[in-house]
This record gives structure tokens, sequence and C-alpha cells, in this order.
């Protein structure tokens, strides 16, 4: 059986003028759905994801003009199953 995921993503922003963290539900049908954590310690917001079944598949950091940001990849089966 082939398994079906749904991902999604956490962009966390460290700049001088900024911290912002962001997770979008990745959609293949429709545009992502975002919402913003605002002040939350990134820690916080990975174990938040992992507590409804997100398990983390990637991450990447970005050096910026002013600061640096790191993308983070997260899945979770469709089918309720873990891997």
């Amino acid at each position: 059986m082939n398994k079906k995921w749904e991902y999604c993503t956490m962009v966390a922003t460290n700049t001088i003028k900024d911290r912002m963290l962001v997770v979008s539900i990745l959609k293949s049908n429709s545009h992502p759905e975002g919402r913003e954590l605002g002040k939350i310690q990134l820690g916080s917001a990975i174990a938040q994801l992992g507590c409804v079944g997100w398990e983390m598949c990637g991450f990447y950091t970005v050096n910026l003009p002013d600061g640096l940001g790191h993308q983070f990849y997260f899945k979770r089966s469709l089918d309720g199953t873990a891997d």
C-alpha cells in the first residue's frame, strides 16, 4: 500500500528588524494555509506540531542580509498511521 502524506513548512526568521514564526499547511489542490505564530519559542512550536502528528523531515538555514532564516519541513500521514 502506498502511503499518502500531507506536508507543512515552518519558517523561522530572526533578524535585526523582526523575529517571526509562520506555519503553512501545503495543499495539493489549493494555496497553502498559513498562520503566524507570533512570539512562541521555536522549540514549543515544533513540539506542538509533533503533538498533532507532524514529523520533521527536513531543515535548512538561509543567510538573510540582517540575520538568519530557518525552514523546517514536516509530514503527516493522511491515513492516520505512523511511518
